[in-house]
């Protein structure tokens, strides 16, 4: 097992963690997080029928 390697994803998903957490309590009290959400959804949903087309 390439031990380093382990550490650098172990010690990436801490921060990440850390980071996402903060970033969530700080969008959800002004409806951002519903709203960024949403438009992520959006944007899938568009991709999806986007591929379908043009798969015909």
């Amino acid at each position: 097992m390439d031990w380093p390697l382990a550490g650098l994803f172990v010690l990436g998903g801490l921060l990440g963690s850390q980071f996402g957490t903060a970033l969530s309590k700080r969008l959800s009290s002004t409806n951002a997080l519903t709203n960024i959400f949403a438009g992520v959804i959006f944007v899938v949903a568009a991709y999806m029928l986007w591929q379908s087309w043009l798969a015909m």
